[in-house]
């Protein structure tokens, strides 16, 4: 089997054959977009390519492509995690290299357990995500100039002593002092 380089690999895998037939020919219930099939097909290839096999071609890797789709779909996990999660396994193998141990095999398996768990890209995209969606609205209540951490409104006077205790507080912002 020749080689092929990234730019074929991914000539090869810009028009994903029909491959929304399993292998008894029944419809298949995961319709596989070109841009996940164009991921899977890199990913697999570079995978097949780290253990000394040659690339394969299109078509050659369509029911391999089938089943990962599936077992990544299974686990929520987005095409464009797929190069992040390749990558993740790499860093498991050689750590168990670097440790004197046998690293695992590269496959589907060892790229869902890189995305699970505490410490997988799963849990630290989310951590990302409210770490960069934090509000003083969602969660720095403590911060809040109208309640301080209590969830109690209070009215201040001009001298910031408190008048009244006025509700419920919703941390939008102070309200403006009674003169």
């Amino acid at each position: 089997m020749e080689q092929l380089n990234e730019q074929e690999m991914r000539q090869y895998s810009t028009t994903p054959p029909d491959i929304t037939k399993s292998g008894n020919g029944r419809e298949s219930s995961h319709q596989i977009d070109l841009e996940t099939h164009a991921a899977l097909f890199t990913v697999i290839n570079k995978s097949r390519m780290l253990n000394g096999w040659g690339a394969a071609k299109r078509g050659d890797l369509d029911a391999t492509i089938r089943v990962w789709f599936e077992a990544f779909t299974s686990f929520g996990i987005p095409a464009d995690a797929y190069d992040a999660l390749y990558k993740r396994a790499i860093e498991v193998r050689a750590n168990e290299l670097q440790r004197g141990n046998a690293p695992p095999t590269f496959g589907a398996e060892l790229m869902i357990s890189c995305w699970t768990g505490a410490n997988g890209l799963k849990a630290e995209i989310e951590e990302r995500r409210v770490r960069d969606g934090r509000t003083l609205t969602e969660n720095a209540a403590s911060q809040c100039p109208k309640c301080f951490g209590s969830g109690y409104e209070y009215l201040f006077d001009e001298k910031g002593r408190t008048l009244a205790v006025v509700g419920k507080c919703d941390h939008q912002g102070a309200r403006k002092v009674r003169r």
